[in-house]
């Protein structure tokens, strides 16, 4: 009987090894795919972190861009208000001396 007890002590340890190599070979293959994940996680993150920097350059050229347009509209209007003045001045001056 003590024989039996051990025998079958014995094939509950091999069967409770076996149980654990394969819990450990499935662990291992759910860290293999978490990396695989992670990795391609990373790689779209990346991706995305990449555009969102071109976006931001572009939008910074963009409103740079319209800062310059917004100054030279400016410089304009103030030639142009420049220009109108000294044409209503020779107007003026045209009719104070065609008066005299």
């Amino acid at each position: 009987e003590a024989a039996e007890l051990r025998e079958r002590a014995e094939s509950e340890a091999r069967a409770a090894r076996e149980a654990a190599s394969q819990s450990d070979e499935a662990a291992n293959r759910a860290v293999l795919a978490a990396e695989a994940r992670t990795a391609e996680l990373r790689t779209q993150l990346d991706e995305v972190t990449e555009r969102a920097s071109r976006w931001e350059r572009e939008a910074a050229d963009e409103a740079h861009r319209a800062d310059t347009a917004e100054r030279e509209h400016r410089a304009l209007a103030d030639k142009l208000a420049r220009a109108e003045q000294r044409a209503c001045e020779a107007l003026a001056d045209r009719d104070a001396a065609a008066e005299r």
